[in-house]
């Protein structure tokens, strides 16, 4: 008689650099009986037997996974290139000024492989969003401190974020 035959597979949660990634088995059997046996190796030196691991990469790069499930001794194997990606740094410039003036706001956000293609400014007090530029130009409305939020996102979908107090003075008296 025929046996079970396993089919290996498995999704994964594109990484950035730091962060964990995560690995779901999506593996099937034809012909009866449930996989009792799955073996990650993850491509740098580090391997899990567990059905659905988490894994964090030490540095950025591409890594061959391997996984091998069983089922009462009878194997398949499947490999996946998977992407550790660089995330970007987020930072911005601005200078403080007085009620009435526009507060210039200016990316100086690093990424040290691919290119930043995203910028959200969130600007307190007015949740204005603005996608796709790295600069913002913003009025507010009345003296104080302001939260002033940046997130930056890269072309492989890396993202930071950095917050920054802004101070509006009051308009000196002639």
């Amino acid at each position: 008689g025929t046996g079970p035959n396993p089919s290996a597979d498995f999704n994964y949660t594109a990484g950035c650099e730091g962060q964990v990634m995560s690995f779901e088995d999506r593996s099937t059997v034809n012909g009866g009986g449930s996989i009792d046996s799955w073996d990650y190796d993850f491509g740098d030196a580090n391997s899990s037997t567990n059905q659905n691991p988490d894994h964090t990469y030490a540095s950025v790069g591409n890594y061959n996974v391997q996984l091998i499930v069983g089922v009462d001794g009878c194997k398949d194997t499947i490999s996946k290139q998977v992407s550790m990606g660089v995330s970007p740094v987020a930072d911005f410039d601005f200078s403080n000024v007085c009620d009435g003036e526009d507060v210039n706001l200016v990316s100086t956000s690093t990424i040290t492989s691919g290119t930043i293609n995203k910028w959200y400014w969130d600007l307190s007090g007015s949740s204005v969003y603005v996608e796709g530029n790295n600069n913002a130009s913003h009025g507010f409305s009345g003296a104080g401190e302001y939260l002033v939020g940046l997130v930056v996102e890269s072309d492989n979908g890396c993202t930071d974020t950095l917050s920054e107090t802004v101070t509006i003075y009051p308009e000196p008296v002639v």
